[in-house]
């Protein structure tokens, strides 16, 4: 292959092309909120049969988590396994997922993403909408 097929291998194909392969039209957050440290994994976490005295939380969903089993017990709470509508696993408490602000429950990646796109839009039209 020659210098100039390259080239013209290299070119983009539209004006919209040219701007995603171009500067500026990915972006990422600045930090990423799941770490390898962090309790929310990015595959399935394991479950276990569910005791007969705990609440049937199985398909519930609370926000953008849905209930995928029963996590055991933490710190002599109920661990619920939980799916954020993005992927990422992660452990609730049953309180958590019941709880009236459950409808904004979100793994901590989605909550940041949230955010960012609440300051954006504050700062675009300038008030509390």
């Amino acid at each position: 292959m020659t210098d100039l097929d390259r080239i013209i291998a290299s070119r983009a194909v539209d004006k919209t092309a040219a701007r995603v392969t171009g500067k500026g039209e990915h972006w990422e957050p600045r930090k990423r909120l799941i770490q390898p440290c962090d309790a929310w994994r990015d595959t399935p976490l394991p479950t276990f049969p569910v005791p007969p005295d705990a609440p049937r939380l199985v398909g519930l969903k609370a926000g953008r988590l849905t209930v995928v089993g029963y996590g055991g017990k933490g710190a002599g709470k109920a661990r619920w396994v939980v799916r954020c509508a993005c992927g990422a696993y992660g452990h609730q408490s049953a309180k958590s997922l019941r709880a009236p602000d459950a409808a904004r429950r979100a793994c901590p990646h989605c909550d940041y993403l949230n955010e960012l796109k609440a300051r954006r839009t504050h700062a675009r039209v300038g008030g509390d909408r």
